[in-house]
């Protein structure tokens, strides 16, 4: 994958080729009749959207991502790289019944399929009733999904605001490189983890860290927005089109460390509006293509913390950017941890670790030391 993501041109490294449910391909689940079944649906991939379908029965979410939802009874449920949904299924109408998940978005192809029947009837697969997947092109907007009226609570108001660009980038029009942008940079890894920076010298800052190249339209740089703890910020993300043919995506963009409020989000010709009486609060939302989509997060957690877009391949490219807060804000780094980059590095014994952190224990495997 890596190889044709940084060859020259740029190889698409192609779709999947399976799409196993639980691991396995094709499962059966059976149901037992007039029982409510709680689903937790999860997108453990690495690539695309699916659309997740149960022929002859409709599904009412009641969570995600850790956020109580106002029950939404749908057909389909529209789910991303890293979201996660709950919804309740009524064990209503035997027969034996397709669920489907399939890709979605240009250039993604392939459905996963697996088989629903109940107890004391049989079910055979060849002969399953199919759903009707909707096109490609419709949208499912995650903001459809509030809070639950009764569960209120008080969502603070914003003190800053950040706008986000979101843009494919690429050195040239023969033999490409491609890349992905946020605010025009190009995400690259520096050599000494970023935590250590900021906390052994605690006046490092976004500023410590200037643009390594360009080439073409590509900007590297290890791009980091630095917060204080406290901070309110609402975060306006804008997808761009590429500059050579206007095409773009959408994106899962996920944050680490913080949960936040999702005010909005729509597509290009829907005005941005903003819901501040009873959004969901998650930790990884859909940027709509040629979208938009805003939200709202209390820095509440010191650390330095990837943001980055779900779809491993857009990651991998640099779709990512660090929440920095200052350095004096960061716990202690234990004793016995190993610190490596422009740092001195010590190696440390796996089983001393293990084994100084857990001084109960009886008997402690042998060794050498180094």
């Amino acid at each position: 994958v890596n190889a044709g993501l940084e060859a020259r041109p740029f190889r698409f490294p192609g779709n999947p080729f399976a799409f196993p449910l639980n691991g396995v391909i094709g499962p059966y689940i059976s149901l037992q009749p007039s029982k409510t079944y709680l689903i937790r649906l999860i997108n453990a991939g690495a690539l695309s959207w699916h659309n997740f379908t149960i022929a002859g029965h409709s599904m009412t979410i009641v969570e995600s991502q850790g956020s109580y939802t106002q029950p939404l009874t749908v057909r389909n449920i529209y789910i991303n790289n890293g979201e996660r949904v709950s919804f309740l299924l009524r064990a209503d109408n035997p027969g034996c019944w397709q669920i489907r998940y399939n890709m979605l978005g240009p250039g993604r192809s392939g459905t996963g399929v697996a088989y629903l029947g109940y107890q004391g009837s049989s079910c055979d697969p060849s002969n399953a009733t199919s759903f009707v997947l909707p096109t490609a092109n419709e949208v499912w907007n995650q903001t459809a999904l509030v809070s639950r009226n009764d569960m209120p609570f008080t969502i603070p108001h914003s003190n800053k605001r950040i706008d986000l660009y979101v843009k494919q980038v690429r050195t040239g029009a023969v033999a490409p490189s491609i890349k992905w942008s946020i605010n025009n940079y190009t995400f690259v890894h520096p050599a000494t983890p970023l935590i250590f920076s900021y906390y052994y010298n605690p006046t490092t800052t976004a500023s410590s860290f200037p643009i390594l190249n360009t080439e073409g339209e590509i900007i590297k740089r290890t791009y980091i927005i630095d917060i204080d703890y406290g901070d309110v910020i609402d975060f306006y993300f804008f997808n761009l089109p590429r500059s050579w043919d206007l095409n773009t995506e959408q994106h899962p963009m996920h944050f680490h460390g913080h949960s936040f409020w999702l005010l909005g989000s729509g597509g290009a010709n829907t005005p941005v509006t903003l819901n501040l009486v009873n959004p969901i609060k998650v930790d990884t939302f859909t940027l709509p293509a040629y979208g938009w989509a805003v939200v709202r997060l209390q820095a509440d957690n010191p650390g330095i913390w990837m943001v980055h877009c779900h779809i491993a391949w857009h990651n991998r490219m640099g779709m990512a950017f660090v929440l920095a807060y200052p350095g004096r804000t960061l716990p202690s780094v234990p004793d016995d941890f190993a610190v490596c980059g422009e740092l001195s590095c010590r190696v440390v014994d796996i089983d001393d670790l293990f084994w100084n952190r857990h001084p109960s224990n009886r008997y402690r495997p042998h060794h050498h030391n180094d």
